[in-house]
């Protein structure tokens, strides 16, 4: 199945005053040191606090800081497989949006024993580590606790929308064709728009699309097979260079769509344990360019006198094996940039629809997920939270911020989280 994200654009004029706030925006672009291709979702942090924000598909990052930091305060860049890189504050002096500070991170030394690579081809890699599903991933019920934020953006510098949650998950058996739930525990929201947006973008089924995003429980991508050996009749594998991530270092098969097929598909990457052969994870960015007639799978009730366009539509999902040794289902993450241009206009305006869950808890065993705080995959977030809001359970984290990472948010509830009877 494709893991679609379905989203509902329709015109509405909204008014609202925006307050003033005391920041200023420091820009930056993160590129490989080498070929200067840009780094995605490289992490930015101001160092020693909580303000951070990661890199666009472009490598193009804006920070918002206090206009009171000190000019020899720091930023702390991290990207997997490559070394951290420390830049103080007084170097984005003169970066604008138009121009940011490039930074060219180092890629970290591979430690990976290259007779581990080439033992298999990159099919026979592919296939020994789905039919070793059902000894790398659990075999029974499991339940989970998982935080979830959505946010939608325009043009790069404006939130329209943001919602976050935290989800109870009913997680079946891997070898189980049964669809997982998700139902909502606690969750806020907000909007942000005003009389200049003449789109309201509605985002359709994110937590149902977080969870279909499991590759390892829905293969393959973009496709729905009977017998995993027809996913060569869709894609191409050949073996990547290997990687490390937090540490550990993993083979990696590199995929794209195959050439006869005429509909957009996906490319990216598998990380694969060299040890157990279990996906430990996934990127795939989705085939748009030459298939533009893919809007019509992600948009819906485009407004008369409106061209919509697809510009990105990028995936992660990643996995972590547990003191079980068995891998479970961590971490998800989905973005999705369209355009829209009205009739006549010289102009685009570009939304940027954004979703993370991550997994804070599991423990095996049934769990029933009631109707009420079900997540459908025709569900609308923000009209479901009206139901599960509870100020008091956000604690200090009583705003939402979006700009801040998802492991940060949930480092400052777990205290409520673990309150939980």
């Amino acid at each position: 199945m494709r893991p679609k994200i379905i989203i509902s654009a329709i015109l509405v004029l909204i008014s609202q005053m925006l307050g003033a706030q005391d920041f200023k925006t420091l820009y930056g672009l993160v590129t490989d040191s080498g070929d200067n291709s840009p780094l995605y979702l490289a992490s930015v942090n101001l160092t020693g606090t909580n303000i951070s924000n990661v890199t666009n598909s472009d490598g193009v990052f804006s920070l918002k800081i206090p206009v009171d930091t000190k000019p020899d305060a720091t930023l702390r860049i991290s990207y997997m497989g490559y070394d951290r890189y420390t830049v103080p504050v007084s170097a984005f002096e003169r970066a604008t949006a138009e121009r940011p500070l490039r930074i060219r991170m180092t890629p970290s030394v591979i430690s990976l024993d290259a007779a581990r690579i080439v033992d298999l081809d990159a099919y026979a890699m592919f296939l020994y580590a789905y039919r070793n599903i059902t000894r790398n991933y659990p075999q029974e019920h499991e339940a989970m606790t998982a935080f979830y934020r959505e946010t939608v953006m325009k043009n790069s510098s404006k939130y329209l929308s943001m919602n976050e949650a935290v989800l109870d998950i009913a997680k079946v058996p891997y070898y189980s064709g049964a669809a997982d739930k998700a139902g909502i525990y606690k969750g806020r929201g907000s909007s942000n728009y005003d009389a200049t947006d003449s789109l309201l973008i509605s985002y359709k089924g994110g937590v149902t699309a977080s969870l279909l995003l499991d590759m390892v429980k829905n293969p393959f991508a973009g496709i729905s097979l009977q017998n995993i050996n027809d996913v060569f009749k869709y894609y191409d594998f050949t073996v990547g260079l290997p990687a490390t991530i937090e540490g550990r270092d993993f083979n990696v098969l590199d995929f794209n769509q195959n050439a006869a097929v005429n509909y957009a598909l996906y490319r990216g990457h598998i990380y694969i344990d060299p040890e157990t052969y279990a996906i430990a994870r996934v990127e795939l960015d989705l085939n748009a360019e030459p298939f533009p007639e893919v809007i019509g799978d992600y948009v819906r009730k485009i407004p008369k006198n409106t061209r919509m366009e697809m510009v990105s539509a990028n995936y992660i999902i990643n996995y972590k094996q547990g003191e079980d040794g068995k891998w479970h289902y961590d971490y998800s993450r989905s973005e999705i940039t369209i355009s829209a241009r009205k009739k006549y206009s010289i102009f685009k305006t570009f939304y940027r629809i954004t979703s993370e869950m991550a997994v804070t808890d599991y423990y095996p065993g049934r769990l029933t997920i009631d109707e009420e705080s079900l997540m459908r995959f025709g569900d609308i977030m923000a009209t479901k939270l009206e139901d599960f809001t509870d100020e008091n359970f956000w604690g200090s984290y009583n705003i939402i911020e979006p700009d801040s990472e998802i492991d940060v948010i949930i480092r400052r509830i777990i205290r409520q989280l673990r309150r939980r009877e």
